[in-house]
């Protein structure tokens, strides 16, 4: 039982939770619940710019999503399908991209150090100028992407499928 509301938190059992909070919270437990019924869910523009640092979006469906600019760095998208969307200029730094669909997805200028891409597709993606220092691609499948003017230095290509991929003036040491 609610018996006090402070004007930005809302007592909830025994803890303390931001309203703001407890908003993303209902937002993406609702987002997830359509993308279960939906399979291909759509999100387009939603979070143009935004900030969701260590935010946990596994699994989800952005198809076709303008993501372009958002910061998702540190956050958990393992399994999450981002095929053909724009992730330009993404800052998505240490983030958990293991066995995640990003074919054909813009990722020109984006920003992946340190990101695990283990087991990830990227068939198709433009990467051009992005950075992927000490990314893991450990059997990643790259075939046809456009790693143009890419910063790999220190990138881990184990068993990684580089058929078709083009890596003119990509820096690699």
């Amino acid at each position: 039982m609610i018996r006090h509301m402070e004007p930005d938190v809302k007592r909830t059992g025994h803890s303390r939770i931001p309203r703001k909070s407890l908003l993303m919270i209902m937002l993406f437990s609702s987002m997830a619940l359509l993308a279960g019924a939906c399979r291909r869910f759509m999100i387009k523009r939603v979070f143009t710019g935004g900030k969701l640092e260590g935010i946990n979006l596994s699994g989800l469906d952005f198809y076709n999503a303008n993501l372009e600019n958002i910061n998702l760095s540190r956050a958990r998208l393992v399994k999450t399908n981002f095929s053909f969307s724009n992730l330009s200029r993404a800052k998505l730094t240490n983030a958990d991209l293991r066995r995640a669909d990003l074919s054909a997805a813009n990722l020109s200028g984006a920003d992946l150090r340190g990101a695990n891409l283990r087991g990830a597709t990227l068939r198709a993606v433009d990467l051009t100028r992005a950075s992927l220092q000490q990314a893991n691609l450990t059997s990643a499948n790259l075939t046809g992407a456009r790693l143009s003017l890419c910063d790999l230095r220190r990138a881990i290509f184990a068993e990684a499928v580089l058929e078709g991929a083009v890596l003119t003036h990509a820096r690699v040491y």
